[in-house]
């Protein structure tokens, strides 16, 4: 009786009765209730006719009964799609693709699959997340509302939005005494230059503190934190002959938990949203560079992904305990730096 219902659901999905369809895969589910196709081709129904939501919850159940069936994985990313939620429709399409029968499937999942990603750096598609780091970056202020559209509004019309983020650092000096101190520089082919000068050094490098995408992929997360989605670096910039040339800087040795640090330090906290599968974020990937602070690297948090970094990339870094005896924090100042 159930696949009877399905039958006649199909030949009205086919008229395009999606309607009538949906309550005839309604009827069948009431009598075969463990079946991903009916859930799925229901999705479809719901999907047609607009109800985005009645088809993502349809189509994930699909998924949950019968995690292989790649229709029931498609169907939920072109609902995911039409809600919005790019990242999550991501996610779907490329279990679909992994669970594809055909190589015909295959193909026509691919082509959805690159269209949707086409849409990541889309202003006009950009989530409320994504939204409020872009804020972030350029000190936005944004109205207290979860409706994307109003918050969208308020960014897409300020005069900031759109324009090259500045490149925050928090500088730790050498000496002990000296404060830390917030600089924003202006970004642009000689920023490598700019960093140098503020080093007092002829060359620079660049050391990765953590990455969450890289340890998604030490992880074995093949596609890293997944496509569509935001993630959060700290790196640390250094003098490049600062071991052979320049003491240890005890200060940061103890902020970074890292040990074997020399010379003054620049560090930056970056939040990127993931474009492609590469490793390694583009610079069109960059949404803001985050204010980072004393407070911040003498967190329980940022030591926790101190010692995450260490345990899954190996750097040889080896854990540094603090001293809690008393503080040694120092006031920070903010200081705009145009070189």
């Amino acid at each position: 009786m159930a696949e009877e219902l399905k039958v006649a659901g199909n030949a009205l999905f086919t008229s395009k009765s999606y309607e009538a369809a949906a309550r005839k895969y309604s009827e069948a589910i009431q009598l075969n209730p463990q079946s991903a196709v009916l859930y799925s081709n229901r999705a479809a129904c719901h999907l047609a006719l607009a109800r985005h939501e009645d088809g993502l919850l349809d189509a994930t159940k699909a998924t949950k009964l019968d995690p292989t069936y790649s229709k029931g994985w498609y169907r939920k990313g072109a609902c995911e799609d039409a809600l919005g939620q790019l990242p999550e429709s991501i996610e779907s399409y490329q279990t679909a693709e992994t669970t594809a029968l055909t190589a015909a499937q295959r193909s026509t999942i691919q082509a959805t699959l690159r269209s949707v990603q086409d849409k990541i750096l889309d202003p006009s598609l950009m989530s409320i997340d994504v939204m409020k780091a872009l804020a972030r970056a350029h000190d936005i202020p944004l109205p207290p509302s979860t409706s994307r559209n109003v918050v969208y509004q308020a960014l897409s019309t300020h005069p900031l939005f759109g324009s090259e983020p500045k490149l925050r650092l928090l500088l730790i000096p050498q000496s002990e005494t000296a404060p830390l101190t917030q600089l924003e520089l202006e970004r642009g082919p000689d920023i490598r230059q700019k960093i140098a000068a503020l080093l007092t050094c002829r060359l620079v490098d660049c050391v990765l503190l953590h990455s969450e995408d890289q340890i998604a992929y030490a992880r074995e997360k093949p596609f890293g934190v997944g496509i569509g989605r935001l993630h959060t670096s700290y790196e640390a910039w250094m003098d490049d002959s600062a071991i052979a040339d320049r003491p240890l800087n005890k200060r940061a040795c103890q902020l970074l938990r890292r040990p074997k640090t020399y010379g003054p330090i620049a560090v930056m906290k970056t939040t990127c949203i993931k474009s492609d599968a590469d490793l390694f974020s583009k610079s069109t990937d960059i949404v803001c560079f985050e204010r980072v602070d004393e407070e911040e690297l003498l967190s329980d948090h940022f030591k926790a992904l101190r010692a995450e970094w260490v345990r899954y990339k190996g750097t040889g870094d080896a854990p540094l305990v603090i001293e809690t005896g008393g503080s040694s924090r120092q006031s920070v100042k903010t200081v705009y730096v145009s070189l």
